[in-house]
């Protein structure tokens, strides 16, 4: 029997040693490119869907993400249409979790905190969205927002 242990130690180290590890590459700063489809095929399809209360924001394209935090927002935006509102908070704070200087997702979780009624969460939510650097039309939303927190 110990030779039987034995031998399944030596053939998983053998085979441990002889895998490769994958290879990463780097993550480059350049802007993310959001491609408008055309309006034409979509308006069939589009009638039987619900419309958002109010529609996601747009990436900045002056802030570069890893793309799985761009996946990941839009599979927040999903989950927010279909009222999985646990889900799509998760789904934001592990974004956060990936990529925390991206300023879009907090503005995200700002945003479900809205509308949670949690102001003071959304506000500094917001607010951590504005001092990271957010430019552009998400500049204006997170603003916005803050503004309607206040008045």
């Amino acid at each position: 029997m110990k030779f039987f242990k034995f031998f399944l130690f030596v053939i998983s180290a053998l085979l441990a040693a002889c895998s490769s590890k994958p290879v990463l590459e780097p993550q480059t700063s350049a802007p993310i490119e959001v491609v408008e489809p055309s309006l034409e095929g979509q308006r069939e399809s589009n009638k039987n869907k619900l419309e958002p209360k109010e529609p996601p924001p747009v990436v900045d394209k002056a802030v570069a993400a890893p793309a799985a935090v761009i996946a990941l927002l839009k599979r927040a935006d999903k989950q927010l249409m279909a009222g999985e509102l646990a889900a799509t908070e998760a789904t934001i704070q592990r974004a956060i979790r990936i990529a925390p200087r991206f300023p879009e997702s907090y503005y995200r979780l700002a945003l479900l905190r809205y509308q949670q009624k949690k102001y003071k969460q959304a506000r500094a939510l917001s607010e951590k969205c504005l001092s990271l650097g957010a430019q552009g039309e998400l500049y204006k939303q997170a603003n916005e927002l803050i503004e309607r927190i206040a008045g």
